[in-house]
Protein backbone atom coordinates (compact mmCIF):
# COMPACT_ATOMS: atom_id res chain seq x y z
CA UNK A 1 0.00 0.00 0.00
CA UNK A 2 1.42 3.13 -1.07
CA UNK A 3 2.43 5.82 1.72
CA UNK A 4 0.27 9.07 2.12
CA UNK A 5 2.61 12.27 2.48
CA UNK A 6 1.78 15.85 4.28
CA UNK A 7 1.29 18.62 1.37
CA UNK A 8 4.58 19.79 3.13
CA UNK A 9 6.63 16.55 2.94
CA UNK A 10 5.15 16.08 -0.75
CA UNK A 11 7.25 19.57 -1.52
CA UNK A 12 10.39 18.56 0.30
CA UNK A 13 10.47 15.04 -1.85
CA UNK A 14 9.85 16.98 -4.83
CA UNK A 15 12.73 19.39 -4.55
CA UNK A 16 15.44 18.93 -6.91
CA UNK A 17 18.33 19.99 -4.08
CA UNK A 18 16.81 19.04 -0.64
CA UNK A 19 18.61 20.51 2.38
CA UNK A 20 16.54 18.77 4.66
CA UNK A 21 17.62 15.47 4.98
CA UNK A 22 15.01 11.89 5.38
CA UNK A 23 15.99 10.27 8.65
CA UNK A 24 15.34 6.99 9.66
CA UNK A 25 14.36 6.64 13.15
CA UNK A 26 14.86 2.85 15.13
CA UNK A 27 13.13 2.56 18.41
CA UNK A 28 13.35 -1.01 20.12
CA UNK A 29 12.35 -2.10 23.67
CA UNK A 30 14.61 -3.72 25.66
CA UNK A 31 12.90 -5.06 28.69
CA UNK A 32 9.76 -4.20 28.46
CA UNK A 33 10.34 -1.20 30.41
CA UNK A 34 13.07 0.87 28.89
CA UNK A 35 13.81 1.68 24.79
CA UNK A 36 16.94 2.09 22.90
CA UNK A 37 15.90 4.97 20.22
CA UNK A 38 18.23 5.54 17.81
CA UNK A 39 18.53 8.13 14.52
CA UNK A 40 20.49 7.47 10.93
CA UNK A 41 21.40 11.03 11.56
CA UNK A 42 24.80 12.91 12.78
CA UNK A 43 22.22 14.96 15.56
CA UNK A 44 19.90 14.27 17.78
CA UNK A 45 16.48 14.27 16.50
CA UNK A 46 13.64 14.77 18.87
CA UNK A 47 10.44 12.75 17.64
CA UNK A 48 6.63 12.00 19.48
CA UNK A 49 8.53 13.67 23.00
CA UNK A 50 11.00 10.95 22.21
CA UNK A 51 14.75 11.92 21.90
CA UNK A 52 16.67 9.45 19.08
CA UNK A 53 20.46 9.32 19.47
CA UNK A 54 22.72 9.79 16.17
CA UNK A 55 24.14 6.11 15.60
CA UNK A 56 25.27 4.17 12.50
CA UNK A 57 22.10 2.64 11.24
CA UNK A 58 21.14 1.06 8.19
CA UNK A 59 17.46 0.03 6.84
CA UNK A 60 17.32 -3.17 4.25
CA UNK A 61 14.71 -3.38 1.81
CA UNK A 62 11.54 -5.14 2.97
CA UNK A 63 10.07 -7.00 -0.04
CA UNK A 64 6.82 -9.16 -0.64
CA UNK A 65 5.96 -12.44 -2.47
CA UNK A 66 3.54 -12.46 -5.34
CA UNK A 67 0.85 -13.66 -2.71
CA UNK A 68 1.63 -10.92 -0.72
CA UNK A 69 3.67 -12.44 2.08
CA UNK A 70 5.94 -10.37 3.38
CA UNK A 71 9.37 -11.10 4.15
CA UNK A 72 11.87 -10.00 7.11
CA UNK A 73 13.46 -6.94 7.50
CA UNK A 74 17.07 -6.66 8.13
CA UNK A 75 18.79 -3.71 9.94
CA UNK A 76 22.27 -3.49 10.90
CA UNK A 77 23.74 -1.49 13.78
CA UNK A 78 27.21 -0.64 14.62
CA UNK A 79 28.18 -2.74 17.91
CA UNK A 80 30.46 0.08 19.17
CA UNK A 81 31.83 -1.20 22.59
CA UNK A 82 29.91 -4.09 21.90
CA UNK A 83 26.94 -2.48 23.01
CA UNK A 84 24.34 -4.64 21.71
CA UNK A 85 26.08 -7.33 22.68
CA UNK A 86 25.54 -6.89 26.45
CA UNK A 87 21.91 -6.26 25.77
CA UNK A 88 22.14 -9.72 23.95
CA UNK A 89 23.79 -11.44 27.21
CA UNK A 90 21.57 -9.95 29.82
CA UNK A 91 18.69 -11.50 28.23
CA UNK A 92 17.16 -7.90 26.51
CA UNK A 93 16.25 -7.38 22.93
CA UNK A 94 15.40 -10.62 21.36
CA UNK A 95 11.33 -11.13 20.82
CA UNK A 96 11.10 -7.67 21.61
CA UNK A 97 8.87 -5.22 19.51
CA UNK A 98 10.47 -2.13 17.49
CA UNK A 99 9.37 -0.26 15.84
CA UNK A 100 11.23 1.72 11.80
CA UNK A 101 10.16 5.07 11.30
CA UNK A 102 11.10 7.44 8.37
CA UNK A 103 11.07 11.73 8.78
CA UNK A 104 11.85 14.37 7.20
CA UNK A 105 13.79 16.94 8.81
CA UNK A 106 12.06 20.10 7.54
CA UNK A 107 8.36 18.31 9.53
CA UNK A 108 9.56 16.41 12.82
CA UNK A 109 5.75 16.30 13.49
CA UNK A 110 5.11 13.51 11.27
CA UNK A 111 6.52 10.34 9.92
CA UNK A 112 6.29 8.96 6.23
CA UNK A 113 6.76 5.99 7.26
CA UNK A 114 6.23 3.45 10.21
CA UNK A 115 5.96 0.06 10.89
CA UNK A 116 6.01 -2.71 14.06
CA UNK A 117 8.16 -5.93 14.27
CA UNK A 118 9.64 -7.70 16.61
CA UNK A 119 13.62 -9.27 16.72
CA UNK A 120 13.76 -12.58 15.78
CA UNK A 121 17.08 -13.00 15.86
CA UNK A 122 20.24 -10.99 16.26
CA UNK A 123 23.96 -11.80 14.41
CA UNK A 124 26.81 -9.63 16.07
CA UNK A 125 30.25 -9.82 15.12
CA UNK A 126 33.19 -6.99 16.14
CA UNK A 127 31.67 -3.83 14.11
CA UNK A 128 28.14 -4.66 13.66
CA UNK A 129 24.75 -6.36 14.31
CA UNK A 130 22.55 -7.38 12.04
CA UNK A 131 19.04 -7.54 13.33
CA UNK A 132 16.47 -9.95 11.37
CA UNK A 133 12.74 -8.55 12.03
CA UNK A 134 9.86 -9.95 11.60
CA UNK A 135 5.61 -9.50 11.73
CA UNK A 136 4.41 -9.54 15.20
CA UNK A 137 3.88 -13.09 16.52
CA UNK A 138 0.28 -13.49 16.63
CA UNK A 139 1.29 -16.93 19.28
CA UNK A 140 3.08 -14.32 21.39
CA UNK A 141 -0.06 -12.21 21.80
CA UNK A 142 -2.31 -12.15 25.16
CA UNK A 143 -5.51 -14.07 24.93
CA UNK A 144 -8.44 -12.50 26.36
CA UNK A 145 -6.21 -9.00 24.92
CA UNK A 146 -9.27 -7.13 27.61
CA UNK A 147 -10.59 -8.39 30.67
CA UNK A 148 -14.32 -8.97 30.71
CA UNK A 149 -16.04 -7.74 33.83
CA UNK A 150 -20.21 -8.03 33.74
CA UNK A 151 -20.51 -4.37 36.18
CA UNK A 152 -16.81 -2.74 35.60
CA UNK A 153 -15.65 -0.67 32.92
CA UNK A 154 -12.55 -1.22 31.42
CA UNK A 155 -11.53 1.64 29.78
CA UNK A 156 -9.40 4.92 31.32
CA UNK A 157 -11.49 7.51 32.30
CA UNK A 158 -11.23 10.11 30.16
CA UNK A 159 -9.47 8.13 27.71
CA UNK A 160 -9.80 6.54 24.39
CA UNK A 161 -12.98 4.21 24.39
CA UNK A 162 -14.45 5.91 26.98
CA UNK A 163 -14.50 9.35 25.30
CA UNK A 164 -15.88 11.60 28.08
CA UNK A 165 -14.56 14.65 27.88
CA UNK A 166 -13.74 15.71 31.30
CA UNK A 167 -12.92 19.11 31.00
CA UNK A 168 -17.16 19.42 31.32
CA UNK A 169 -18.28 21.37 34.28
CA UNK A 170 -20.76 19.46 36.69
CA UNK A 171 -24.23 21.03 36.02
CA UNK A 172 -26.03 18.46 37.47
CA UNK A 173 -25.93 19.03 41.20
CA UNK A 174 -29.00 20.00 41.66
CA UNK A 175 -30.39 16.55 41.04
CA UNK A 176 -26.98 14.37 41.69
CA UNK A 177 -24.97 15.85 44.92
CA UNK A 178 -22.89 13.14 45.09
CA UNK A 179 -21.06 13.94 41.27
CA UNK A 180 -17.55 14.30 40.75
CA UNK A 181 -16.77 15.05 37.22
CA UNK A 182 -13.01 14.35 38.21
CA UNK A 183 -13.47 10.65 38.54
CA UNK A 184 -15.11 7.86 37.60
CA UNK A 185 -16.49 4.87 40.19
CA UNK A 186 -15.92 3.09 37.07
CA UNK A 187 -19.95 1.57 37.11
CA UNK A 188 -23.06 1.57 35.56
CA UNK A 189 -24.51 3.53 38.42
CA UNK A 190 -28.16 5.62 38.33
CA UNK A 191 -27.95 9.09 37.31
CA UNK A 192 -29.22 10.66 40.25
CA UNK A 193 -26.27 9.46 42.44
CA UNK A 194 -22.79 8.49 42.34
CA UNK A 195 -20.17 9.33 40.02
CA UNK A 196 -21.33 6.02 37.34
CA UNK A 197 -21.61 6.08 33.74
CA UNK A 198 -25.56 7.19 33.56
CA UNK A 199 -24.32 10.04 36.08
CA UNK A 200 -21.99 11.15 33.47
CA UNK A 201 -24.36 10.50 30.77
CA UNK A 202 -26.59 12.96 32.65
CA UNK A 203 -24.35 15.28 32.71
CA UNK A 204 -23.19 15.54 29.23
CA UNK A 205 -26.77 16.23 28.25
CA UNK A 206 -26.87 18.65 30.73
CA UNK A 207 -23.92 20.52 29.00
CA UNK A 208 -25.78 20.13 25.72
CA UNK A 209 -23.61 17.36 24.29
CA UNK A 210 -24.35 13.79 22.75
CA UNK A 211 -24.88 11.30 25.61
CA UNK A 212 -22.14 8.84 24.89
CA UNK A 213 -22.77 7.36 28.14
CA UNK A 214 -23.70 4.34 28.82
CA UNK A 215 -23.79 3.42 25.98
CA UNK A 216 -19.63 3.56 26.18
CA UNK A 217 -19.63 1.26 29.08
CA UNK A 218 -16.94 -0.85 28.65
CA UNK A 219 -18.79 -3.45 31.15
CA UNK A 220 -20.31 -6.39 29.75
CA UNK A 221 -23.79 -6.64 31.73
CA UNK A 222 -24.50 -9.29 29.37
CA UNK A 223 -22.44 -12.19 31.04
CA UNK A 224 -24.40 -14.28 33.22
CA UNK A 225 -24.69 -13.99 37.53
CA UNK A 226 -25.07 -16.51 39.46
CA UNK A 227 -23.40 -20.32 39.32
CA UNK A 228 -22.93 -21.96 35.96
CA UNK A 229 -24.63 -25.19 34.59
CA UNK A 230 -23.46 -27.33 31.96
Amino acid sequence: MAETLASSLVTEKNKIHNTKPWVWLFEADVDGTNAVRIAGYDAQVTFGGNVYYPYPIQIGTQDKSREGDLFDLEVVVANYEQVVAGYLESGYLLGRRCTVRLINESDLTVSVHESSYFIKTVTTSLGAAQLLLGAYSLMAAEVPAVRFNRTRCRWVYGGPGCMYDTSMPNLISATNSDFDPTKCDLELGVESEGNGCRAHGANEAANGHPSRHPLNFGGFPGIPKGPARV
